[in-house]
């Protein structure tokens, strides 16, 4: 059996972590190929581990006001490609068009507080997983020779 090192149990920490940080993600909402998902980044500093997501969470968390700036055509028809929207009878442009005056005047709910979601679940995540393997290195290397 190999053995571990602190190193190779970090980035197995981090691993997970970066999942679970995705799957907050898609609960939020997001969906897999968005860049947000895919950008997560999971890091180890002298403070444990940092999770390094993409500026943009910031607009999904503020979302965008009534009568602010319009979206850009151009933008809406990537988004549109992306996923695959088709509506009967309503070309792609005429579509970017519709939902650009949809947010224009209505705007869009953000979804505030993932960054914070993401920081409970995961230090969560974290100290019961050391716990679980720390109790489970005391049982085999402990408590098994002390019965022997």
């Amino acid at each position: 059996m190999e053995k571990l090192t602190v190193k190779k149990v970090f980035d197995l920490l981090k691993e997970e972590v970066k999942l679970l940080t995705q799957k907050i993600l898609l609960e939020n909402g997001l969906h897999d190929n968005d860049n947000i998902f895919k950008q997560v980044k999971v890091k180890t500093s002298k403070d444990g581990l940092e999770i390094y997501l993409n500026e943009y969470i910031k607009f999904i968390e503020s979302g965008r006001g009534k009568y602010k700036k319009k979206v850009p055509i151009s933008a809406l028809l990537r988004f549109i490609r992306k996923r695959k929207i088709v509506v009967a009878g309503i070309n792609r442009n005429r579509l970017a068009y519709m939902i650009q005056a949809a947010i224009f005047k209505n705007g869009i709910k953000g979804k505030p507080k993932i960054q914070d979601e993401i920081g409970f679940i995961t230090a969560d995540f974290i100290t019961n997983r050391i716990l679980t393997d720390f109790e489970i290195e005391v049982d085999n290397n402990l408590v098994v020779p002390f019965f022997k």
